[in-house]
């Protein structure tokens, strides 16, 4: 007994999405689709993040990165962009992980006399 069902199943109308390659694709689109509307309903404007701007936080963010020659490198770009406030605390936080760390007394020595010239040249600017 022949009924339209099986005649809707045999069409080539929907042979894409009988095939396991045409499934996969509507689920795709599907599951991207609900990511995608989550992120908007769930990822808050771009503003919050602005208030969590403070020094403590980027102390914070900054010992992340466990690597001082790293620190420094940030430092000396900050300092080519003008901004010595956050090259001087790139250049404090890579001391406190060399000095946590035990570095010796010369490579420590290098890191302070980089700070010491950072801050006076921070004094003169003023």
């Amino acid at each position: 007994m022949k009924t339209e069902i099986d005649d809707f199943d045999k069409s080539s109308d929907n042979l894409f999405l009988k095939t396991d390659i045409g499934k996969f694709f509507v689920k795709s689109l599907i599951v991207v689709a609900m990511i995608f509307g989550g992120m908007y309903f769930l990822i808050p404007d771009a503003r919050v993040f602005k208030g969590l701007e403070t020094d403590q936080n980027k102390y914070i963010a900054l010992t992340l990165i466990q690597n001082p020659r790293i620190l420094w490198k940030m430092s000396e770009t900050d300092e080519s962009k003008g901004n010595l406030p956050n090259a001087i605390r790139d250049m404090e936080v890579a001391i406190g992980l060399l000095e946590m760390h035990g570095a010796r007394l010369e490579v420590l020595q290098t890191y302070q006399n980089r700070l010491q010239a950072l801050e006076n040249k921070k004094t003169n600017a003023k």
